[in-house]
């Protein structure tokens, strides 16, 4: 999809994801409550098609500023510019040590992560684990999340009643 605007966000829900050549969704990012750019780097690109989908997943407030308006901002205001630089390279850089983290553990590790995580955020002992969700942000196929989390049940280390699911051993 080509770029043709840059979009700035308050308050948005995002997921940002590529979709690879065989159509599998590979989730990279969830915002929540992001404010900031959208579209940033494909938007100064001569190429500027974008390799990412950004789909909102619960409104916020969005401003589409032209690249007329942007270049006549940037180029009155050294400081907006050199601004502007920094948040990029700063979000870019957040943005790929936290993928090539993901990338670079092997898979059950990525999974326990994630557990160890709903567990906390949940704040009781019972939590939900989404296999389509949490496979997509690791990108694998959710048959591959489900049958390592069956594998940590036969281990008991995780125990499931119902939908939820609840730490029993060490991980």
């Amino acid at each position: 999809m080509e770029v043709s605007s840059l979009l700035f966000c308050m308050n948005a829900n995002l997921t940002i994801s590529y979709v690879n050549s065989n159509g599998n969704e590979f989730i990279l990012k969830i915002e929540e409550d992001y404010t900031g750019f959208i579209g940033e780097m494909e938007f100064f690109q001569k190429d500027n098609h974008s390799l990412f989908n950004v789909k909102s997943n619960q409104p916020g407030n969005y401003y589409k500023l032209t690249k007329h308006q942007v270049l006549k901002v940037l180029s009155s205001n050294n400081d907006v510019f050199s601004e502007l630089m920094e948040l990029m390279t700063r979000r870019y850089n957040t943005n790929m040590r936290q993928l090539i983290e993901r990338l670079t553990q092997p898979t059950r590790t990525s999974i326990v992560n994630q557990i160890l995580q709903a567990h906390n955020l949940s704040g009781h002992s019972f939590f939900e684990l989404s296999s389509t969700l949490n496979s997509k942000k690791l990108g694998i196929t959710s048959r591959t999340y489900r049958r390592i989390i069956h594998e940590l049940i036969d281990e008991g280390v995780l125990e499931k009643s119902e939908k939820r699911y609840k730490i029993v051993g060490k991980l």
